[in-house]
């Protein structure tokens, strides 16, 4: 019988810091040119790689390779024993590599060329492209290479090497993922029990497996958080308020323009147009307002709030297309609605701010004016009446006005018993007095949020937008930090969970002469808010059933409903799309089976009445 041979090649190293450049780049080449150019071609070599350590002990790095003299298994093996080596470097940098050792024997036959790192691991975590082994057990996760104490050192598929570290109990593997020179990922594996499951927490994500079947994955979503923002100090109270108003009159049953005033505490300005002869209209509509502009556009005026009451529904589209030909505009829009719009003078680059009153005091004018207890009430004027040329000098009739009593009319009417009723007049001194009620309105109510909080109404153009200043500066402290902003998908996600409050209607039946009490609750939110659960801080998406590991999971999920039969009264709801396609969407309570998402406080209180529900 033959003997077999074997030899040892070694390379002892000036330097264990220039291991993995210098092992690849130079040692490989020439083990090649001193051993492996010599072999015939009808010749292979059998090759394990070990290294020696200063203390004298020796790491086997990889497994046994078979290889021919071709540059194919060159240039595989560098590729194989690239990540392995600087592996080792990486876990036993500790103690510093003194040599590499060549062990091998020639041998006579031909053989392919493939180097062995096949990995026994079937199931895999798809991570950025990356197939990351589901396993537990060292030798799940790939071959093993080599080990060390509690470190394996492990090749799996995609060239791709492991270096995992179990802890003392074994329950626990932390491990990093090397591919081409890089550490890709690091994770841990935490076994639960009796090696069936286990937890993979890798980034921001957390995934269970049982029986190397994915159960439930979570991953948290980064949200800001809420910031208490501190106040500006020597803060002002800023006055620049002007407040307008522009009134119509239907022309072929087509609101237009025809008178524009505006006031700025001191001063009432009108400017009527010229007529309402069709064939100039548009022209006498831009004069009107471009003149209104140019005594606005002057350096006293630059950067005042120019308000309108009901601007972002109405007055905004009959301002900013003449606007846009004085100037730059660049109106603010939200969800179709005009916020605001800035305007900057091509003339002499003042810069004005058209606001709606409306959007911060959602109210009527007439309605303001009681609550804010003005001087200058809103006046009276016949809206129904569209001559600008009406000439009969008394009084129009009843009919022409709106929102008055008869007796209101009739003291309106006593005041012009010795004098001419001009409709020009009357305009002008309506729309003025419009100006002076509301700019009273709004200096009354920017001392107020001033006087209380420190802050000018004139930068918030909405009444939340307010509300939310008002919230984070002066109510939001240090340990509410879990408040976060949700917007985008995950926004939209939750948002189909809110369905509103249920409301049923009844024509109640009693008997004759017994009282009917009906009830109405005020403020129920807030006061679900400040005593029940609510959630906060950044939230966490999941797939699958997370009951599975938390009962009693507190979010929002999407579900399967199952209603009980004979319910008489459901209480669990969806927002119904109609025969239409959705146009006439209604909030509805149905029986029956259909699915949505829900928020889980509502669910676990829908159990108590015999729903049944599948988090899907």
């Amino acid at each position: 019988m033959k003997k077999l041979f074997w030899s040892n090649k070694e390379y002892k190293l000036e330097s264990s810091n220039i291991i993995a450049n210098l092992f690849i780049d130079n040692y490989i080449n020439l083990f090649w040119n001193e051993v492996m150019s010599k072999l015939d071609v009808k010749q292979h070599i059998l090759l394990l790689i070990r290294v020696k350590y200063t203390n004298g002990s020796y790491s086997t790095i990889g497994d046994l390779q078979k290889l021919t003299n071709k540059n194919a298994s060159k240039d595989m093996l560098i590729k194989y024993l690239k990540n392995i080596i600087n592996l080792s470097f990486e876990a036993y940098k500790d103690i510093p590599i003194s040599s590499i050792i060549f062990s091998y024997g020639i041998r006579e036959g031909l053989i392919s060329e493939d180097i062995n790192t096949s990995s026994i691991t079937s199931k895999y975590h798809t991570y950025y492209n990356n197939k990351l082994p589901i396993a537990i057990l060292p030798e799940q996760y790939g071959k093993i290479l080599t080990k060390l104490d509690n470190i394996y050192f492990i090749s799996c598929s995609n060239n791709a090497t492991i270096i995992l570290e179990q802890n003392k109990d074994k329950t626990i593997n932390t491990i990093k993922y090397i591919k081409n020179d890089k550490v890709l990922f690091n994770w841990t594996d935490e076994i639960l029990d009796n090696n069936n499951r286990f937890v993979r927490k890798i980034g921001k994500s957390i995934l269970y497996y049982e029986n190397g079947e994915l159960y439930l994955y979570t991953i948290v979503k980064k949200t800001k958080a809420i910031n208490k923002k501190k106040l500006p100090k020597n803060v002002k109270q800023n006055r620049k308020i002007v407040t307008m108003d522009l009134e119509t009159i239907l022309v072929n049953n087509i609101h237009t323009p025809y008178l524009l005033s505006w006031f700025d505490g001191k001063i009432s300005k009108s400017y009527f147009i010229k007529n309402l002869i069709e064939k100039d209209l548009e022209d006498n509509i831009f004069q009107m307002i471009k003149n209104a502009i140019k005594d606005l556009n002057i350096k006293k005026y630059n950067n005042y709030n120019i308000y309108l009451h009901n601007f972002s529904r109405f007055d905004a589209y009959f301002l900013i297309k003449h606007l846009c030909k004085l100037g730059f505009v660049d109106p603010i829009i939200h969800k179709g609605k005009i916020i605001s719009c800035n305007f900057t003078s091509h003339e002499n680059g003042i810069s004005i701010t058209f606001m709606d009153s409306y959007l911060i005091l959602p109210s009527s004018l007439k309605n303001l004016c009681k609550s804010f207890l003005v001087k200058d009430p809103k006046g009276i004027f016949p809206y129904k009446l569209y001559d600008i040329n009406y000439n009969s000098k008394i009084v129009p009739d009843f009919k022409y006005f709106s929102g008055i009593t008869i007796d209101q009319y009739n003291n309106y009417k006593d005041l012009y018993k010795d004098k001419i009723w001009n409709f020009k007049d009357e305009a002008i001194k309506y729309c003025e007095l419009d100006c002076i009620s509301l700019f009273q309105i709004l200096v009354k109510f920017n001392h107020l949020i001033f006087d209380r909080f420190k802050l000018n109404i004139n930068k918030f153009p909405t009444l939340p937008s307010l509300s939310f200043a008002i919230f984070k500066t002066h109510y939001i402290s240090e340990d509410m930090e879990g408040i976060h902003m949700i917007s985008g998908d995950i926004s939209n996600k939750i948002r189909k969970g809110y369905t509103g409050g249920a409301v049923d209607m009844y024509i109640p039946t009693n008997p004759m002469g017994k009282k009917i009490y009906a009830y109405d609750v005020n403020s129920l939110y807030p006061y679900i808010m400040s005593k029940y659960k609510m959630p906060i801080g950044n939230p966490t998406y999941f797939e699958k059933d997370i009951t599975k590991i938390e009962p009693n999971a507190f979010g929002f999920f999407y579900c399967k409903i199952i209603a009980p039969e004979g319910l008489i009264h459901p209480i669990l709801q969806i927002h119904h799309s109609g025969k239409d396609g959705g146009f006439s969407s209604r909030t509805i309570a149905p029986l029956g089976i259909w699915e949505g998402m829900y928020f889980s406080e509502e669910l676990y209180n829908a159990e108590k009445y015999g729903y049944k529900f599948e988090i899907l």
